[in-house]
This record gives structure tokens, C-alpha cells and sequence, in this order.
């Protein structure tokens, strides 16, 4: 008794499973799914302008990478330009002030001999004569 009871309402609550769905139900979930894809639409319609203004973004971008791309390209060839002038003027100063520095050894060198002449000359001179002096003193001697 107690199987068939529970079996008799197993049976009563499933059975509107069973049941087929009417025209009205039909319809009644069709409206509900319009309700409810009807913002989707809408957003995804939103969506598809913010992808186009992103497009359009980044085409503009990619127009004003292109224009500084072209900038610096000429920048870099005029600084290169630059540089290289540069390069050439410090080039020649450097050569200038090596020639002046060895214009000013020359002239150093050649001041450190004349001062080595003007002390050594006056010395060798001396000692010249006392040699001269000392051989006719031997020779004077000599014949003495």
C-alpha cells in the first residue's frame, strides 16, 4: 500500500512533464526571450560604434605615428649633420692647439740652449783659456 502511494504520487508530479506546450505558451516565451535579447542588441550595437571610433582612433594615430616617425627621421639626419660638423671644428681645434704646443717646445727647447750656451759658453771659455794659459806657462817654462 505504501509503494503504490508513492508511486501514485511520483506519477501525479511528473505528469506535467509531460504535458504539451499550447500556442500561448509559445508565444509567451518568445516575448520573454525579445525582452531579454532586446538590451543585448542595444549594447552590442553601442559596442560595435565604440569599435568604430576606436578604428577610427587609431587610424589617426597611425597617421600621426607615420608624420613623427618622418620627424625624427629628419631630426636624426640633421643632428648627424650636426655632429659630424661638430666633430670636424673640434678636430681642427685640437690640431690647432697640438701646433701651438709644438711651436711652444720648439721655442722652449731652443730658449733652454740658449741659456745653456749663455751659462756654459762663458765657463768653457774660461777653462779654455786657463788650459792655454797653464800650456805656455809649461812652455815658458820649459824653455826657462
Amino acid at each position: 500500500m505504501k509503494i503504490t502511494l508513492i508511486v501514485t504520487l511520483f506519477f501525479l508530479a511528473s505528469l506535467p512533464c509531460f504535458a504539451s506546450l499550447t500556442q500561448e505558451d509559445v508565444m509567451l516565451i518568445r516575448q520573454i526571450i525579445r525582452e531579454e535579447i532586446e538590451p543585448l542588441k542595444k549594447e552590442i550595437e553601442s559596442l560595435k560604434k565604440d569599435i568604430v571610433s576606436v578604428r577610427m582612433e587609431m587610424a589617426m594615430m597611425k597617421g600621426e605615428i607615420q608624420a613623427l616617425k618622418a620627424t625624427i627621421a629628419e631630426m636624426d639626419k640633421r643632428m648627424a649633420a650636426q655632429l659630424a660638423e661638430m666633430d670636424k671644428r673640434v678636430a681642427a681645434q685640437f690640431n690647432a692647439v697640438y701646433r701651438n704646443f709644438s711651436l711652444i717646445q720648439w721655442f722652449i727647447g731652443g730658449l733652454i740652449a740658449i741659456t745653456v750656451a749663455a751659462i756654459a759658453l762663458p765657463r768653457l771659455l774660461i777653462a779654455y783659456r786657463e788650459r792655454k794659459e797653464n800650456r805656455l806657462s809649461k812652455k815658458v817654462d820649459k824653455h826657462n
